[in-house]
C-alpha cells in the first residue's frame, strides 16, 4: 500500500530525529573533553608513553568505550529515523493521491550522470537513413572514379548537418600516384570544403554533380606522365611523342606521317592553362628534319595534340590558378 504525505506524522518524526541529533552532539562534546584529559593530562599526572600498549589502553578506556558506544547507538537511531521518514519534499510538490514510493521511483529511474537515450521521430530517422545513403553512394562513386596503385588512395568524407540534402563539410582525397579515369599523374591532393552536391544526380544517375564547393588542389605531372597521356591520345598515339621539360618550356619529339609531311619532328613551346579545365601546348617552334614548318602545319599539329592535359574528370570543380615547371615536374595548384 502506498504511503501518502502526512504533515502531522512528518513533523512528529522530525522532532524525534532532531532530539537524537542533539544527544549525539552533547555526547560528542563530552567524549572530546574526556579524550583531551586522557591524552594530555595535568602536570601532576603520569602521561602514558605512545606505545602499542598505550594505544590498547586508550581503546579500552571505559570513558571511551561507553561514550563511543552511546554515540553509535544514537547514530543507529538517527539512521532508522531517516529510513522511516517519508521522502522529503515540500507539500506543493506532492499532490493528493500521489504516493511517496512512486515519486521516489521516478526520482531514481535515471541515475546521475547516465546518458539519456535520444528518441528520434520517424521523420528524423528517414533523414538519417537518406544521409547515410548519400554518403555511401558518394564514396562508392569516388572510389570507382579515382584509384591509386597499391591501394594508396586516402579518402575522407565528412558529412554536414544536412547530408541528406547533399551538404558535406569536407571531402579529402589524395594519392601518389593517382588515376582519375584516363588521367594518370604522379601525385594529386584535393581538399573540398562546404560542398553541395546534386542528390538526384548522385542517387539516380550515378553522377557527382557539384553545385557549390571551395576546393584546393595540388597536382604534380612529370615528363613521363605527359608522355603517357599523349601516347593514349586519339590524335597522337601513332606519333610516338616524347616530352622533355626545359626550364619554362617543354620539348616534344616524335614522327609525322602526313603524306608529303613525313619524318621526325621537334617542337618547343609552353604549357598554358585555358578555360574548360584544360592545359594546352602553345607551339613556338615546329621543325621537320631541322627545317621550320609553315603555320598551317603548326595549326594542324596543335589541333591534334591539344589539350595535352584535361582535368574535367577531377571532382568538385577545382579551378587551377597556376602552373609552374620545376625540374622534371609540372606543378598545378588550385
Amino acid at each position: 500500500m502506498s504511503t501518502h504525505y502526512d504533515d502531522h506524522n512528518h513533523q512528529r518524526d522530525g522532532r524525534a530525529l532532531l532530539k537524537h541529533l542533539h544527544e549525539v552532539e552533547a555526547m560528542t562534546w563530552r567524549f572530546s573533553a574526556r579524550q583531551s584529559r586522557y591524552d594530555v593530562g595535568t602536570p601532576s599526572s603520569n602521561p602514558v608513553p605512545a606505545t602499542a600498549s598505550h594505544r590498547g589502553a586508550r581503546q579500552s578506556h571505559p570513558a571511551r568505550r561507553g561514550t563511543s558506544g552511546g554515540v553509535r547507538a544514537h547514530f543507529r537511531a538517527c539512521a532508522a529515523m531517516l529510513v522511516a521518514l517519508p521522502l522529503v519534499a515540500s507539500p506543493p510538490t506532492l499532490r493528493r493521491g500521489v504516493s511517496n514510493r512512486s515519486v521516489a521511483a521516478a526520482s531514481t529511474s535515471v541515475r546521475p550522470g547516465a546518458a539519456r537515450r535520444v528518441v528520434l521521430t520517424p521523420a528524423q530517422k528517414a533523414r538519417e537513413a537518406r544521409a547515410r545513403q548519400v554518403a555511401s553512394t558518394l564514396e562508392r562513386l569516388l572510389r570507382a572514379r579515382v584509384s591509386s596503385p597499391g591501394k594508396r588512395l586516402q579518402l575522407v568524407i565528412r558529412p554536414g548537418a544536412r547530408a541528406d540534402e547533399g551538404y558535406f563539410s569536407e571531402i579529402f582525397l589524395s594519392g601518389r600516384p593517382i588515376q582519375v579515369k584516363k588521367l594518370s599523374i604522379t601525385e594529386l591532393s584535393l581538399r573540398a570544403r562546404q560542398v553541395h552536391l546534386d542528390v538526384p544526380a548522385l542517387l539516380n544517375e550515378g553522377k557527382i554533380r557539384t553545385l557549390a564547393s571551395q576546393s584546393a588542389l595540388r597536382a604534380i605531372v612529370t615528363e613521363s606522365d605527359l608522355t603517357a597521356l599523349l601516347a593514349r591520345g586519339r590524335g597522337t598515339r601513332a606519333m610516338g611523342l616524347r616530352v622533355k621539360y626545359l626550364g619554362d618550356r617543354i620539348r616534344i619529339t616524335g614522327t609525322l606521317n602526313w603524306g608529303w609531311i613525313s619524318g621526325p619532328v621537334t617542337s618547343e613551346g609552353r604549357l598554358r592553362l585555358v578555360p574548360g579545365s584544360r592545359v594546352n601546348f602553345d607551339i613556338l617552334s615546329l621543325k621537320l628534319n631541322g627545317a621550320e614548318l609553315p603555320g598551317f602545319v603548326k595549326s594542324r599539329f596543335s589541333d591534334r595534340i591539344n589539350p595535352v592535359l584535361s582535368y574535367e574528370d577531377i571532382p568538385f570543380q577545382p579551378r587551377f590558378r597556376s602552373l609552374q615547371l620545376k625540374g622534371n615536374k609540372a606543378i598545378l595548384t588550385a
